[in-house]
């Protein structure tokens, strides 16, 4: 058995015990919500009674928070009865190419890609529309190294309404 001291940003010590199966450190660490620097202080290990005190040039790494994507999604409205309808998209955080899962009624899930550095889709085709139809985005992925996932719980996914207004 393993016990490492650190710190998160230089202040309070915390204490992780590494037992036979092993852990990592960084699997501890919980909550992070900005940049954090974790500096091991201390490592004792227990079969040896042998420990090791590391001075301010200690092991260190600094955990990176990367923000959660988010899009905005707004409906082209009320439009004529068995017209086109389509959503606006727009890229509110997160930056670099991400993946839109989004359903149309409630039917399967669907998705669309923004490039890197593309802030908005315009008119993201929805169909034929001839009743009122809701368009949910269920889940936006960031593309690449940096994969975070910001997924919806039921009830709260940002949601447009398109309404059909029958003609006279």
């Amino acid at each position: 058995e393993t016990t490492v001291t650190y710190t998160l940003n230089g202040g309070l010590e915390h204490t992780a015990i590494i037992g036979d199966g092993g852990v990592s450190v960084d699997s501890l660490i919980y909550n992070v919500t900005e940049a954090t620097e974790v500096k091991i202080t201390k490592v004792n290990y227990s079969i040896t009674n042998c420990e090791r005190i590391y001075d301010d040039n200690g092991p260190s790494r600094t955990l990176t928070v990367i923000e959660l994507p988010e899009v905005g999604i707004t409906s082209n409205g009320d439009i004529c009865d068995g017209n086109a309808g389509s959503v606006r998209l727009t890229r509110l955080s997160g930056s670099g190419a991400m993946r839109i899962t989004y359903t149309v009624d409630n039917g399967a899930e669907q998705t669309i890609n923004f490039t890197n550095g593309q802030s908005s889709i315009e008119s993201l085709y929805i169909g034929t529309v001839t009743a009122i139809t809701t368009v949910k985005i269920t889940k936006i992925e960031l593309i690449g190294a940096n994969a975070c996932v910001n997924e919806y719980n039921p009830g709260e996914e940002p949601t447009a309404v398109i309404n059909p207004i029958a003609l006279p």
